[in-house]
């Protein structure tokens, strides 16, 4: 049963399937993508609407879209030494992941899920100053969102490309080193 789909279901798409030899777990793979698609019609024209939406994103056009992905990259990949160095620190994959729950407050104190107005002072400075805030204030503006920043608000928020741009740089220039000398250390 493992090696062949069964075609009970009587769709074109599992029969075809059922037909190409391939393993078993690719076999399985394609059945629920395919699945997922026959459970969810999306007529044509809602589907070239959505890719006109999206190739226009907004009113300000591809550059700025694809400035607003290079810089979720670029994060991610100043993210990544972080998480190096992390792993690194724990030794074992266990720990790792037990320690990858700390990584969760930080992303709930931003400006991502709540507006920052109304949390207590204390915790709004952390979420002005977070990371997580100025790379989704930087998406938000990038991305075609014209309501901006309060004129109250800090430097991050107000400049939110060159925050998060600087938050990028900081920890690239803080955690690569370090994860390299870990790494080194231990002879691997």
């Amino acid at each position: 049963m493992l090696g062949r789909v069964s075609t009970s279901a009587g769709t074109q798409g599992c029969r075809r399937i059922a037909a190409r030899p391939c393993r078993a777990k690719g076999q399985v793979r394609a059945r629920v993508a395919g699945g997922r698609f026959r459970q969810v019609p999306l007529p044509r024209h809602r589907v070239e609407h959505e890719v006109e939406q999206l190739l226009l994103l907004g009113h300000d056009g591809l550059g700025k879209a694809a400035a607003g992905l290079t810089l979720l990259l670029f994060l991610r990949f100043a993210m990544v030494w972080v998480g190096c160095f992390a792993g690194l620190l724990c030794g074992r994959e266990e720990i790792a992941a037990q320690a990858g729950l700390l990584v969760f407050p930080i992303g709930m104190v931003s400006n991502v899920f709540v507006p920052i107005g109304g949390m207590p002072g204390w915790l709004r400075a952390i979420a002005e100053w977070n990371p997580v805030s100025t790379v989704a204030a930087a998406c938000r503006s990038l991305f075609g969102d014209t309501t901006g920043p309060a004129p109250t608000s800090p430097w991050p928020l107000v400049h939110p490309v060159q925050a998060t741009l600087g938050w990028c740089v900081l920890l690239l220039v803080v955690f690569a080193p370090l994860a390299v000398r870990r790494f080194s250390a231990h002879g691997r």
